[in-house]
């Protein structure tokens, strides 16, 4: 790689690294295979056929649960007039454990403590979430959503074309933007918040809809289905996600929840390409699959 190239490459690492990057990277694989979600075999049953609740709600919060899952995390760019570039894939796992409880508001709520860390590096936390269940649905207290997985995959899609750094890099913090702003945390917001998240608001039932943050997304239920992972089959609520204004027609956010937690998502988003005078160059787009690989109730 010869000088130049250093350069750009540096100039755009510095930007997308900027979150500080916790991901290990697992030995690359085949770039050819589809998302995750292509690959799983679901079918639909009907919304009568719903699972009788558990204790409270649908998913499983009890202490000592572990569940893992496995993220495919995609980029690619199509430059006006040309093909679409090869996509540029990394893969990783997160293990999240119930670990005990919290009350972070004095005379406040008591949640559930779910620790994520690296499989490869099990002694590191990487994200603790706060989270409570009760008959009128799934709610988060805090959440930590910085993409370092899809900026490092945009950095290795930038040293393949420097040319296009700092394209892929402006394009890049819209993916952002809307990936945050779709599960109801904004960028510059840091850290706990007061407000709660409402990932799933109970009974489901056909054509439900509600606010994951108040005026901020939205999430529609779109019915049960049987899913088929390798942790086994879930009877899982899909979700689309929405948010007014930011997602275009072409992005897809979907989550499946079950007695894992969220248990598969495929997000893909799109972003323009734009040059520094905000000429419009082309098509940025960033897949993002994960599915549950093993859980332990």
């Amino acid at each position: 790689m010869g000088p130049s190239r250093r350069i750009r490459f540096a100039a755009l690492a510095l930007p997308l690294l900027a979150l500080g990057c916790s991901v290990n990277a697992i030995a690359p694989i085949s770039t050819s295979s589809g998302p995750v979600t292509v690959a799983l075999e679901s079918r639909g049953t009907p919304i009568a056929e719903a699972p009788a609740a558990r204790e409270v709600g649908l998913v499983d919060l009890s202490l000592g649960r572990v569940t893992r899952v496995d993220y495919v995390v995609r980029t690619r760019m199509t430059p006006t007039g040309q093909p679409p570039t090869e996509w540029v894939e990394s893969r990783f796992a997160r293990v999240l454990t119930i670990v005990g409880e919290d009350t972070p508001l004095p005379g406040g709520e008591t949640y559930r403590v779910e620790e994520s860390v690296d499989p490869l590096d099990p002694e590191n936390t990487l994200l603790r979430d706060l989270w409570r269940q009760d008959k009128a649905g799934l709610f988060n207290f805090q959440e930590d959503l910085a993409p370092t997985a899809m900026r490092l995959a945009a950095a290795r899609l930038a040293l393949d074309d420097p040319a296009h750094a700092s394209q892929v890099a402006r394009a890049l913090t819209v993916i952002e933007a809307k990936r945050a702003a779709i599960r109801g945390r904004a960028l510059a917001r840091r850290g706990p918040q007061t407000a709660e998240i409402t990932f799933l608001r109970y009974p489901l039932h056909p054509n439900a809809s509600w606010d994951g943050r108040p005026g901020f997304n939205v999430w529609y239920f779109e019915g049960w289905e049987d899913l088929v992972t390798p942790a086994g089959t879930f009877h899982a609520a899909r979700v689309r996600i929405d948010v007014p204004g930011l997602l275009g027609p072409r992005d897809v956010v979907q989550s499946w929840w079950a007695a894992p937690g969220e248990t598969q998502r495929h997000y893909h988003i799109f972003a323009d390409l734009t040059d520094e005078t905000g000429q419009v160059t082309g098509t940025f787009e960033a897949d993002e699959t994960f599915v549950v690989t093993s859980y332990q109730p």
